[in-house]
């Protein structure tokens, strides 16, 4: 009796140990460092741990559970325990059944807990039962939990299925693997098993597991030099409340809200309201109506003409936009206060003042923007096919930063978007192409004239930076003799820590007759410092070369000249119409130098810059009478979430001209 008893005791402490050990295996993250450093870090971390007994039961320490930081490794819903480090592992695979780990009865080594004969065995523990072992070996097995278990596997194992040799390029994957005869043995009640049986290695020799990848995959080396090593705070002290802070100190911000917001709007509490299927279960339609904008009101003091001037004028634009779906919209734009370049304003002059009203209702722009494929998909009942987003009426084009277009004109226009050139290689580049019927402006042609426009454009990601480039042809259907081809190319990059740079070409040819409007060449290099603080100490110096008259392809009345971004000496403020250095590149050359200061908020700007303008060339194809310098200023400054305050100075020394110079504020009001 008592020795029966001692056998039922132990049988008893035996099964405990092997519950307490699956049960930490199945709570453990399901992942094991399998590559040859983390496995002698677990070998390591096991072999500190003295104060686990050396057995139990017949039962090797390792099997208590992985060494803190460490975990079973999980295969096909089976979590397998952690390799006792100290002994060798036998590498093999197969497929669980039923969410149990597979036991292999073939060739034992000497090192096992039973010693020669005895199988190797790995436990698994059923998928929601994670404090039951996955069978129960018979007593003539004494198949105890031992050092055997998934070894780095050479092929991909489906869940609940069979092992399958998935090395379509065993150069990756390496060789296909054995497939040996059914084990006489295995889970209780579920017959012969089959397995995979590879060579023996220790724990720390296992080889590096090769991911799977697919047969038309390349795996890239892996480069240390590439990565930084991860940023050190050991010096900044610890706060437990602003760390808190982070979850618990959010707020919600104020925000200015449209003028009007109708159906689902911009900003809106609750749930999402369902959405309608009018245009097809993968097109759904969220609809809103929104009317938002911002409101200018400036005053300026202009010397200009040899003669003083003082307007005060205002401007308020507004954006019409009604959304149907994610990618299907009705957009307009109305500035009711200015009629193109003319602004409703209040003019002092000699003493007398006097009120002009450019009031102007009609839309600058209206026009429906939407994308086909989205369209196709939603009507055939299936994801969007493809991607090819139009707009159609009078839509704004604005390419190049403005330099080769800038208006908005009556016409149609595509893009092929987001595709690449792996023989190229350009990673990401764009297609787009646009149809003018009317409403182009430019200086090149009269106002009456009717001209068409057919061109394109590229945008690629390549070369180590950005290439822009656009062809146009421009046909004036009153004046042919004044019709021409219009192309630009522009290549960006950074140059290492040191700056940004910009070269931008722009090609004006074919006119015919005595007079040419639009016959030149105009380059332009534009370049910003890149300092200790690049984003908010920004030196910067951009130059200009224009040989006859480049035009951009259209240029809206108050838009300024092509030169309008090349520094702010160039650049019209659309309201109060202050004067500039000449900023058409006709037979001139140039720039502007200066530095754009902002603090750490971002809601201050200072700019201070110094701009010039050389003559060239026949003065009858040219603005300037002489050269020209000048000297700018602007500082703007955020008042809260709708204000803004902004000042602007210049001062010019004309050459054959009389000097220039304005000084203004203005209170913008954005909704």
């Amino acid at each position: 009796m008592d020795l029966c008893r001692s056998i039922t005791v132990a049988r008893l402490a035996t099964w405990w140990c092997v519950l307490a050990c699956a049960q930490a295996a199945a709570q453990a993250p399901t992942s094991y460092p399998l590559d040859r450093e983390l496995a002698r870090a677990h070998r390591e971390s096991q072999l500190r741990r003295s104060e686990v007994p050396t057995a139990v039961a017949g039962i090797p320490p390792a099997f208590y559970g992985p060494a803190p930081g460490h975990s079973a490794v999980a295969v096909g819903g089976a979590t397998l325990l952690p390799t006792p480090p100290q002994l060798p592992v036998q590498r093999w695979a197969g497929a669980p059944v039923n969410g149990q780990a597979r036991v292999s009865t073939g060739p034992t080594s000497a090192a096992a807990p039973g010693g020669p004969g005895v199988p190797w065995a790995a436990y698994g523990v059923k998928q929601g039962l994670p404090s039951m072992p996955a069978y129960v070996p018979t007593e003539s097995s004494m198949a105890f939990p031992s050092a055997s278990f998934l070894a780095p596997l050479p092929q991909r194992l489906p869940s609940g299925g069979a092992a399958v040799n998935t090395n379509a390029n065993p150069s990756i994957n390496g060789p296909p693997p054995t497939q040996q005869p059914a084990s006489p043995g295995g889970p209780i009640g579920r017959g012969p098993e089959q397995f995979l049986h590879r060579e023996t290695y220790h724990a720390d020799e296992i080889p590096y597991h090769r991911p799977w990848v697919g047969s038309d995959t390349t795996l890239v080396p892996f480069d240390p030099s590439r990565f930084k090593s991860d940023p050190n705070y050991d010096h900044l002290p610890y706060d437990a409340g602003s760390e808190i802070g982070v979850f618990t100190g959010k707020h919600a911000n104020r925000t200015q809200q449209p003028w009007v917001n109708g159906f689902r709007g911009l900003y809106r509490d609750g749930p999402i309201p369902v959405s309608p299927t009018w245009l097809g279960e993968t097109n759904l339609i969220a609809p809103h109506f929104l009317v938002y904008g911002d409101c200018r009101l400036g005053a300026a003091y202009i010397q200009q003409n040899a003669r003083d001037l003082v307007n005060i004028a205002t401007k308020l634009n507004l954006d019409v936009d009604f959304k149907l779906t994610a990618t299907e919209r009705f957009h307009a734009f109305v500035t009711p206060l200015n009629d193109g370049g003319s602004v409703t304003r209040i003019e002092v002059q000699d003493g007398e003042a006097r009120f002009i009203d450019e009031f102007d209702p009609n839309f600058d722009t209206i026009f429906f923007e939407g994308d086909i494929g989205s369209l196709w998909g939603g009507l055939t009942g299936q994801d969007s096919p493809f991607d090819l987003p139009i707009a159609m009426g009078i839509y704004p084009w604005l390419a190049q930063n403005g330099v080769w277009f800038n208006d908005a004109v009556l016409g149609v226009a595509t893009t092929i978007p987001a595709r690449n050139n792996a023989a190229l290689n350009w990673s990401n580049y764009d297609l787009s192409f646009f149809a003018v019927f009317d409403e182009l402006t430019s200086p090149a042609f009269g106002g009456g004239n009717d001209v068409h426009a057919y061109g394109g454009a590229l945008f690629l990601e390549a070369y180590d930076g950005y290439v822009e480039s656009g062809y146009a042809y421009l046909n004036n259907l009153d004046v042919p003799e004044l019709s021409y081809h219009n192309a630009t190319l522009a290549y960006t990059r950074r140059i290492r820590a040191l700056m940004s740079t910009s070269l931008r070409v722009l090609l004006n040819e074919g006119q015919r007759g005595p007079v040419r409007t639009a016959d030149g060449q105009l380059f332009l290099w534009e370049n910003s410092l890149i300092t200790r603080y690049p984003s908010t100490v920004v030196p910067y110096c951009n130059l200009f070369a224009g040989f006859g008259r480049p035009q951009s392809v259209a240029r809206a009345a108050g838009a300024g000249g092509v030169l309008a971004n090349t520094g702010i000496v160039f650049e019209t403020d659309g309201l109060n119409n202050t004067p500039t250095l000449d900023a058409t590149a006709a037979n001139t050359f140039g720039g502007a130098v200066g530095i754009n200061l902002l603090d750490n908020t971002l809601t201050q700007q200072l700019v201070f810059e110094f701009g010039a303008v050389q003559i060239q060339g026949r003065s009858a194809a040219r603005n300037a009478a002489g050269n020209q310098y000048g000297f700018g200023a602007r500082y703007q400054k955020v008042l809260n979430h709708a204000w803004i305050l902004r000042f602007d100075a210049l001062y010019g020394f004309l050459d054959q001209a009389s000097d220039i110079a304005a000084i203004r504020s203005e209170l913008r009001w954005k909704f």
